[in-house]
């Protein structure tokens, strides 16, 4: 209710700040609740681009198969808009360029400095990849920024803005907003703001509440009487001066600033800050930071030396620190010597980054054993967020040795909040991990350091035989030829097994497992074996283990798919053919179909635990990707859609193996 309540409140003082000028100082609303999104561009042969001259550009030079329209594939190739807006009227159209990182829409000043810019409104919703606009000189009016993500600089200098809420763009770092008729500004989501330009406009509200990284601040010629910067602990420039001989502007009453402060290299003075002679400066002690973000779920905090970026998946940043708490600042974990790196093949390349942390000594994040290697899941393109997490639940069901165990938290990587993600075990040999010997990966991108191409096995979206396998444990640093050669020898043996009969497979593999493997991907409708990508063996004692299962992020949980989705993948084309296998597989999915059936439980109490992280996650990162075909839903909506395609695929497994 309370927050309904604040909600109302905020669209009600939105409406009138744009259609009065405010008389008294008022909060601005908190956050942006309008939810539109535009017309699913995948749903149309054409994208709506209502501006003739604004539609001529992008056709020019983006439209391949020349016939005078934008088309949805089209507009994925748009990544840099560079216009002049004089003759422009309007960008409606841009929320369709989804892989638009830089925008440019500026107008111009003329002799007598009249704005020659025609823009009125601009929409930026849902542009993720957005890293820069400039819109300065034209006569905008009204301007959204909602679940824009990446954007770091934004210039709408010279508008007729009369209110900024930079809520939807919680990663900018700079901002001129200067020279427009702007009465509040809303800067309180805002932890990566460094620079804030707000000369010449009307300012009565401005909250800098979250700005801990702010270094310089520009609100002269404005209408403040206070000013609270006690949140602004690295500021180090500040202009709050009046307008020349204006005793209407910036009358400040009272500045906060926090203990500690300099501006301009010494501590903090009227002449220094232009601030005005009757203003108090009120000295603050610097401000606690909240460590954590009070969802109910854990926080993984990691800061990196000087704070620089995790850019590479392959090369590793050493000497993080690492703490991992919850709500009530319990500390479970504490080290400022793990190492972290990126992670993924496709995911790596999606807004939202995987990573994988690498610890100084083995240590229990969560509750399930000791490791050294652990792994960051985004799941960015999975609109429930669940997806692995239920997907491991179910393999946890059945007889497969180890499945990786995780939780969902919140993570922050250099102060600045990235979301949810689940932190896991990452599949290793060890006493809480893998007991194996070997580990193989079968996966097309063979990038493995040790790898081979097997005799048999089905790939089945290329049409060709043989299995790409890398070696994934040992370690690169561990392996050797001998150890290599011995891996090879396993893998043809086990293969001949099957395919020549030379001997009984099942002398040489785990039959079980590998029915249990199968049906776990089945039911989850992961169609990663038929190329293969992520499928993990592992050998103990000379035998074959299908396992542990991984990756079930794409394409997953889909509905109103019916029959069996990789009968032909990897060795199964053929074990489905031994009647033995066939009656073994029956068997098996008799134990376990309950279980599977009972699986609805589980995901209402994970949806129950992420509902308010997810909330914040969908406005960091909100999902564009179409391949799991719920994007567009809401959250409980796609929940109800995966436990619907569970119980679908019962079915259609039930009908399926009665025909085998």
């Amino acid at each position: 209710m309370k927050r309904s309540i604040l909600i109302l409140a905020g669209l009600t003082l939105l409406i009138t700040a744009c259609e009065t000028k405010l008389e008294e100082p008022s909060a601005p609303p908190q956050g942006n609740t309008d939810t539109t999104q535009p017309q699913n561009p995948q749903n149309a042969d054409v994208i709506s681009v209502p501006d003739a001259n604004f539609k001529a550009w992008l056709v020019a030079r983006y439209d391949m198969n020349h016939d005078d329209e934008i088309d949805p594939q089209e507009a994925l190739q748009v990544t840099a808009i560079d216009v002049s807006t004089e003759d422009i009227t309007s960008l409606e159209g841009i929320g369709y360029l989804t892989n638009l990182e830089t925008l440019v829409a500026k107008g111009r000043r003329d002799q007598d400095r009249k704005i020659l810019g025609q823009l009125t409104a601009l929409d930026l919703s849902g542009l993720p990849k957005l890293l820069s606009v400039d819109c300065r000189h034209n006569h905008i009016e009204s301007l959204r920024l909602d679940g824009n993500a990446s954007l770091s600089s934004l210039i709408t200098y010279g508008n007729s803005l009369t209110s900024l809420d930079l809520g939807g763009a919680p990663n900018l770092t700079s901002v001129d907003a200067g020279d427009c008729d702007i009465q509040w500004v809303d800067a309180s989501a805002n932890t990566q703001l460094q620079t804030l330009y707000l000369h010449n406009n009307r300012i009565q509200v401005l909250d800098l509440r979250a700005c801990t990284r702010l270094t310089a601040l520009t609100a002269d010629r404005n209408l403040l009487s206070e000013l609270d910067l006690s949140a602004c602990i690295g500021l180090t420039s500040l202009d709050c001066a009046p307008m020349d001989n204006d005793e209407g502007s910036n009358v400040l009453q009272s500045i906060k600033l926090s203990q500690g402060v300099t501006i301009q290299g010494v501590t903090v003075n009227r002449s220094s800050a232009n601030i005005p002679d009757a203003t108090s400066i009120i000295w603050v002690n610097a401000p606690q930071q909240s460590l954590t973000l009070g969802t109910g779920l854990r926080t993984l905090r990691i800061t990196t030396p000087g704070g620089v970026g995790i850019n590479s998946k392959d090369v590793w940043t050493e000497n993080c620190s690492v703490t991992l708490l919850d709500d009530n600042g319990i500390i479970y974990y504490e080290n400022t010597t793990v190492a972290v790196k990126g992670r993924g093949n496709s995911t790596w390349s999606y807004p939202k980054k995987p990573f994988t942390l690498k610890l100084p000594a083995k240590s229990d994040l969560i509750g399930t054993g000791e490791g050294k290697r652990w792994v960051l899941l985004a799941n960015w393109m999975d609109r429930t967020l669940l997806r692995n997490d239920v997907a491991f639940e179910l393999a946890r069901r059945t007889s497969l040795d180890w499945t990786p165990s995780g939780e969902f938290v919140e993570l922050y990587l250099n102060g600045q909040h990235q979301g949810n993600y689940w932190l896991g075990e990452q599949i290793k040999t060890g006493k809480s991990r893998v007991q194996a010997d070997f580990i193989i990966e079968m996966d097309t991108y063979y990038d493995a350091t040790w790898r081979f191409y097997s005799s048999y096995g089905r790939r089945v979206n290329q049409g060709a035989d043989g299995m790409p396998i890398g070696v994934k444990e040992p370690d690169d640093d561990e392996m050797t030829d001998a150890l290599f050669s011995d891996i090879k020898d396993l893998v043809a043996a086990v293969e001949r097994s099957i395919y020549q009969g030379d001997v009984d497979y099942n002398t040489l593999l785990d039959a079980t497992s590998f029915a249990d493997w199968y049906l776990v991907h089945e039911i989850t409708y992961n169609g990663e074996p038929n190329h293969p990508k992520s499928c993990y063996f592992h050998f103990r004692n000379g035998i074959m283990y299908a396992g542990p299962v991984w990756d079930f992020d794409w394409y997953t949980f889909q509905v109103n798919k019916s029959g069996l989705f990789i009968p032909q993948s990897i060795y199964f084309g053929k074990l489905l053919k031994d009647a033995a296998f066939v009656r073994l597989l029956k068997n098996r999915w008799e134990v376990l179909k309950p279980s599977f059936q009972s699986i609805d439980t589980y995901i209402d109490q994970k949806a129950d635990l992420i509902r308010e992280s997810e909330s914040i996650d969908t406005g960091l990162w909100p999902n564009t990707s179409t391949v799991n075909e719920d994007y567009y839903l809401t959250f409980d909506a796609a929940v109800s859609r995966m436990k619907k395609s569970v119980t679908e695929r019962i079915d259609a497994i039930d009908k399926a193996l009665a025909t085998l």
